[in-house]
């Protein structure tokens, strides 16, 4: 697992073989399938988007591995929008747009990439929300098997307030907006909406399912296979909000538009559609459900920096506009710290950080050794 840049907490080494899938991270899971294809000492490795949910630290090693493979004479071929990886790694790149290449031949060597500089979304100076606590954790505590996952969890977020939630890869992060959506069965603690305790997700009534909603990484597994994307998008409007259902086609159409996805994307099937595409009709599906709490897990992860920059501009607007708590978890750093109000660091489990942005004074060697990845202060902390 080494060869897959896949480091291992010592104090757990034991355990690791005993986890079943469901039991990582999915930047965790994509690091376990490359050392399964690994083993095989292949000739030729398709790798698509193997650096999506991998924090910035995961990423560095990531790509050592790879080039290391690279280097012992297998041919890589390798899907991604990280340009910084395609030009690590590429001899030879292409750009593929509306399924025609659209850069590059054969013999062409195009390294490094640079692709145009494109801010995600302009750097906003935020205004506090209000010192209201909406949502309320409250030493939560988790557990899987025999790893504990979660431990003494807690925190606030405010009405209107965008809270960055980050981590290593496999620090607690899915966990715990799971547990907040009610989908994973705590251990101990608590969470609170409003000051009145979230049962589990199957316990919950259709006005509370509206108001804290969730969006997951792993999105195609959300959708149903056999149905066009449009009606399970308006279907949420109709099921949580008593909308009818040709208005709640009409507002599904609307959102979709302004996500920069057309009608005809819209009627599609899953399968007819890529993980980014999938990514935003998710987030879609959440936003018409009007939700006083928004869960996002990676939800910029796989897309081109304009759309990404679209995501967060759509989020921040809803913020502002309408009083939404929103929790983003994610590994883009460099994003995050331009439009959160603050950060709340997760490692091995534990809450080591929440702060403002900008505050780095009282930062955690975990919280310094992300910010140093991404060059946001230099050091990496001890």
């Amino acid at each position: 697992m080494s060869e897959a840049a896949f480091p291992i907490d010592e104090n757990h080494r034991h355990l690791w073989p005993r986890r079943f899938p469901f039991e990582f991270s999915g930047g965790q899971r994509t690091r376990l399938a490359l050392a399964q294809l690994l083993a095989t000492r292949p000739d030729v490795l398709v790798l698509d988007e193997p650096s999506t949910g991998l924090d910035t630290v995961s990423r560095h090693l990531l790509i050592e591995a790879l080039v290391a493979v690279r280097d012992r004479g297998v041919a890589v071929l390798l899907v991604t929008h990280d340009e910084h990886i395609a030009g690590e790694l590429g001899d030879v790149v292409h750009r593929v747009g509306d399924g025609r290449l659209l850069r590059g031949t054969s013999g062409s060597i195009t390294r490094p990439v640079t692709a145009p500089h494109v801010s995600c979304g302009e750097k906003q100076t935020h205004t506090a929300p209000p010192e209201v606590g909406v949502l309320v954790a409250d030493r939560l505590e988790l557990r899987m098997s025999r790893t504990q996952v979660l431990s003494d969890a807690s925190f606030a977020v405010r009405r209107g307030e965008m809270v960055g939630l980050v981590g290593a890869s496999g620090s607690g992060k899915t966990s715990l907006l799971r547990a907040i959506a009610g989908l994973t069965p705590v251990a101990g603690g608590s969470v609170a909406l409003d000051g009145v305790s979230l049962p589990r997700l199957s316990r919950r009534s259709r006005a509370t399912m509206a108001d804290v909603q969730y969006v997951c990484q792993e999105v195609r597994a959300s959708f149903e296979p056999d149905r066009p994307v449009l009606g399970q998008v308006a279907r949420t409007a109709v099921r949580l909000r008593g909308v009818a259902p040709e208005a709640a086609r009409a507002e599904a159409v609307q959102i979709l538009e302004r996500l920069d996805l057309s009608i005809e994307q819209a009627r599609r099937h899953p399968d007819g559609l890529s993980g980014g595409q999938l990514r935003r009709i998710a987030l879609a599906r959440a936003l018409i459900a009007h939700p006083r709490v928004l869960l996002c897990d990676e939800v910029t992860t796989g897309l081109e920096k304009p759309l990404a920059g679209l995501i967060i501009d759509t989020l921040d607007a809803r913020c502002r506009d309408f009083g939404t708590t929103v929790i983003l978890a994610g590994h883009d750093l460099r994003a995050m710290v331009d439009r959160v109000h603050r950060l709340i660091v997760l490692d091995r489990g534990e809450i080591t950080d929440d702060l403002p942005v900008g505050d780095w004074a009282r930062a955690s060697p975990a919280l310094l050794r992300l910010l140093a990845a991404d060059g946001i202060v230099e050091g990496a902390g001890e």
